[in-house]
């Protein structure tokens, strides 16, 4: 039985995700929780311990180390969410795709393939199929393109269904028929949905599965134009869309055609119900006459069905260069300083402290390590962004004890005064080295603060390093004689160092950014 289960939700296999719940909550009642990242191989027994019901519940990163995947999700985090319309949905759409309860009552949508693929491959896939669905603003499993496991980088993890097991989960699938399936019958649904890469990649998500007379006249009618709008039209935009949802047609008119005005009057009719009378239809003329007029792409009720990726590559779309990238999935890797992994439109930028809060920095980084030029947008924008970023939850990576700053400073002075030609006598501290003494050694600060400097390895302040040795090593000051000239010395008491076999410890080296 468990085989099976790893068998399908196989990933990253040297770490694996939990959310540790906290005493908080959210302004819909929702529990808030730290997640946490734990590099340390994915065994068995976790496994067996997630469908056993243990606590917590076992989070798999679905990209491996090779950046490829076989398996993705759409996470749709709404309460009351209605999973058998959204099965319907899928079903009509004829799409490969399996909708588990999440454990806040929203949707875990799978898509599961035969052979590994590339995680560029399954997020593309995933996000056209969230479009046509109405779940644009969801957020897609894997969410990195590729990880930088060298980095320190792990991805992110997703908590898998069936916690539990199959009667007693609350995070189980659905039939076809709404029914909550069991875990055996998750089997069934998977082996008959799962998909082969060369069928996935010829699927079309915009078009319609099946071609009928009415979906003929919206591609004509919105031709070249927004895939949001091509989808909503097929139905017509109700009450609380149909003004931005007329204005973004009016958008596109504009663009389009001549005589736009006219046009968009007679679309009022065809495509807004209840269409808006003629003054309110007025009112969206005179908002799109000014020269400054785009797509509101973040707004209901076109949010839900963007498809940002097509829509550029058509000819009445949003173009190049008008939306920011989706910037999502802030990650930290608790080195000393810290180590931040934002996504950017599913791609990873590594960068420090300074940089994340600064925008043409970050900028810059952009363009160096993933070849996207940000648009240009005012401080107050990116302040906005960033503290959006830090609001949701921050996924945890602990950095291995060697990389935590008290450690790597011991590591330094430990070089500093034993490993290098040491002084026999205290007129030795002339000659820029340490001196050790009846259990106790004696440096220059300046000296060791060369020293430092030199191995390109030490980020932190001169002041703050001199801290962080009064603070760790009890570290004092004295004066002392030598020649009988007076020397202002740092005092510490000896290190034992052990070192250990070489061939029996091997340690991970600090990411680099």
């Amino acid at each position: 039985m468990v085989d099976k289960f790893i068998e399908i939700f196989t990933g990253l296999q040297i770490a694996y995700g939990q959310y540790i719940p906290t005493n908080e909550y959210d302004q819909r009642g929702k529990q808030k929780g730290k997640p946490f990242t734990a590099r340390k191989p994915v065994v068995k027994e976790l496994w067996e311990k997630h469908l056993a019901g243990a606590e917590p519940a076992l989070g798999i990163i679905p990209i491996n180390e090779k950046n490829l995947c076989r398996w993705g999700c759409i996470d749709i985090d709404k309460y009351n969410f209605n999973h058998k319309e959204f099965v319907d949905k899928i079903r009509k759409h004829k799409l490969p795709l399996v909708v588990c309860r999440s454990k806040s009552g929203g949707a875990h949508v799978f898509l599961f393939t035969t052979e590994w693929i590339d995680a560029a491959l399954m997020r593309n896939k995933l996000k056209k199929m969230s479009a046509l669905l109405g779940v644009a603003g969801s957020e897609i499993f894997p969410k990195q393109d590729y990880i930088l496991i060298e980095r320190g980088d792990l991805g992110s993890f997703l908590n898998l269904p069936y916690h539990g097991g199959g009667n007693k989960s609350l995070r189980y699938a659905f039939k076809d028929d709404g029914e909550a399936a069991s875990l055996e019958e998750f089997y069934k649904l998977y082996d008959e949905y799962k998909i082969k890469k060369e069928l996935l990649e010829k699927l079309d998500f915009i078009e319609p599965a099946v071609e009928t007379k009415e979906t003929k006249v919206v591609k004509e009618d919105f031709h070249e134009g927004p895939p949001c709008l091509q989808i909503l039209s097929k139905s017509k935009i109700a009450e609380g869309g149909r003004n931005n949802g007329l204005y973004n047609i009016g958008v596109y008119l504009k663009k389009s055609v001549e005589k736009w005005e006219t046009k968009l009057m007679e679309f009022n009719i065809k495509y807004i119900s209840p269409p808006l009378d003629h003054q309110e239809v007025n009112g969206v003329i005179k908002s799109i006459s000014g020269k400054d007029y785009q797509y509101k792409c973040k707004d209901t009720p076109i949010c839900d069905f963007c498809d940002p990726v097509t829509c550029a590559t058509r000819k009445y779309g949003i173009g190049n260069g008008v939306l920011m990238p989706e910037l999502s999935n802030l990650r930290i890797y608790t080195s000393e300083p810290p180590i931040w992994f934002v996504s950017v439109d599913g791609k990873t930028v590594c960068v420090n402290s300074k940089i994340l809060r600064n925008y043409d920095l970050f900028d810059e980084a952009c363009m160096e390590q993933i070849r996207i030029k940000l648009p240009s947008v005012p401080k107050p924008v990116w302040n906005q962004t960033i503290s959006e970023l830090f609001n949701s939850n921050i996924e945890i990576m602990k950095a291995p004890e060697v990389l935590q700053l008290d450690n790597q400073l011991k590591d330094h002075l430990e070089n500093f005064t034993t490993d290098r030609a040491a002084g026999k006598t205290k007129n030795d501290l002339l000659r820029n080295t340490s001196w050790t003494d009846e259990g106790k050694t004696y440096f220059r600060y300046k000296d060791f603060w060369n020293y430092l400097s030199k191995t390109k390895s030490w980020n932190i302040e001169r002041n703050a390093t001199l801290h962080k040795l009064q603070q760790v090593f009890k570290a004092k000051e004295e004066v002392i004689k030598i020649s009988g000239k007076s020397l202002k010395v740092i005092v510490i008491k000896e290190l034992s160092v052990i070192r250990p076999d070489p061939t029996l410890l091997e340690i991970e080296k600090p990411p680099y950014v």
